[in-house]
């Protein structure tokens, strides 16, 4: 595999256990896959493989990146959630990462994920604010913050 992208969901509107996005963040969310797809030129000719908290502000997320995204195809996974209900399991995430057989893979989570599970793999922690992350080119063993 040659890069993953993990990102943290877009702003939400406060409110609830489990709220949408605020506009600005569908704003946001779009700009992500902008920028996304500005990174992986050939995204036309490669298959990219989102997998998104079940959380509702992170699925929207994935849902407003994707038409920036050709050929891209989401997955919900409930472990990728993480609140008081639902902790974190970077162990969990780092097989699948491991197992996942694809060239792009876009991690659609939350804070934790974005600035903790780096470390998991080596590098350092970062801090993901709505909307930003990291890139990880497992190829190059690199990990670099997406701007």
């Amino acid at each position: 595999m040659a890069k993953i992208f993990l990102v943290r969901h877009a702003e939400y509107d406060g409110g609830g256990p489990d709220p949408s996005l605020s506009d600005y963040g569908k704003n946001q969310a779009k700009e992500l896959g902008e920028l996304i797809n500005s990174i992986i030129s050939d995204s036309a000719k490669c298959p990219i493989q989102i997998w998104s908290s079940s959380a509702n502000r992170a699925h929207e997320t994935a849902q407003q990146m994707k038409p920036e995204l050709q050929l891209a195809e989401i997955t919900v996974k409930d472990d990728l959630w993480s609140d008081v209900d639902h902790p974190h399991d970077f162990n969990w995430l780092k097989q699948e990462i491991e197992s996942f057989g694809g060239e792009y893979l876009i991690i659609v989570s939350h804070l934790e994920y974005v600035r903790d599970f780096p470390r998991v793999l080596g590098f350092r922690s970062n801090s993901a604010s709505y909307a930003e992350g990291v890139v990880i080119d497992t190829d190059a063993n690199t990990c670099e913050e997406l701007e």
